[in-house]
């Protein structure tokens, strides 16, 4: 972005002296092209910046006009002293684990009620508050749920703070952001889209603190069997090939 100022530039009140601005008015994609009537001996000031925070990075000017152009590097006064926020640092955790026919089963939150689910609860508490993003990493199209204090797999909306399916970078991965109490538990549940699946699965964590995860085998106040379920005689894939609709 450029910002086109007369005679003099303060960043402590950039709107003051600005003669004209531009973000992407340029030939080249995300590029500024200010126009203005420059006085002969009048000084100006160009100032660059981005449009992104905090970005760094080499860039050129070209100008063109009846004359050359002089350009002179300053240190501009301010009149007042201009404070950068200090920006806390991300920190990253991680956990790695699998949904095997061992794991614990149950009916999962926008699932067909006909077919159980596979998951793996992670009891997730952090040392500093503050938002935290959860991002799953795996083959399988993976869901996630994320509960205040406990998670029982017969109420699977009991506690029940976010979840999602498909939000994170890679394909049919899930990205949960929450904001977490110091000393507070919290659970994750990591499941699948499609009912049976199986196979390894990894969670990152980010935030202002490490994440501290626990897997746990929660309670429930009903048994859940696989007798429940009535379509569950096949995998998921197998139940595909044989053209079953769902």
């Amino acid at each position: 972005m450029g910002f086109f100022y007369d005679t003099s530039f303060d960043p402590s009140v950039p709107t003051q002296n600005l003669v004209t601005d531009d973000d992407d008015g340029g030939d080249s994609s995300l590029q500024f092209h200010i126009e203005a009537f420059l006085e002969a001996g009048h000084p100006y000031i160009l100032v660059v910046t981005t449009h992104g925070d905090a970005e760094t990075g080499s860039f050129s000017i070209t100008a063109d006009g009846p004359a050359t152009v002089d350009f002179l590097s300053i240190t501009p006064t301010t009149s007042q002293p201009m404070i950068i926020p200090s920006i806390a640092p991300v920190i990253s955790s991680s956990y790695s684990s699998s949904l095997s026919s061992s794991s614990g089963i149950f009916q999962r939150v926008y699932g067909d009620p006909e077919y159980f689910y596979y998951f793996h609860a992670i009891q997730v508490t952090v040392s500093t508050s503050g938002t935290y993003t959860f991002t799953s990493d795996s083959d399988l199209d993976t869901m996630g749920y994320f509960y205040d204090t406990s998670f029982d797999p017969s109420v699977p909306t009991e506690n029940l703070i976010t979840d999602d399916d498909d939000g994170g970078d890679s394909s049919y991965q899930f990205l949960i952001e929450a904001f977490l109490e110091a000393g507070h538990t919290y659970i994750l549940v990591v499941t699948t889209h499609r009912e049976s699946e199986t196979g390894s699965f990894s969670v990152s964590a980010s935030g202002p603190d490490t994440a501290n995860f626990l897997s746990i085998t929660p309670t429930t106040i009903q048994p859940i069997t696989m007798r429940e379920f009535t379509k569950n005689t096949l995998p998921a894939r197998e139940k595909y090939a044989f053209g079953d609709t769902f």
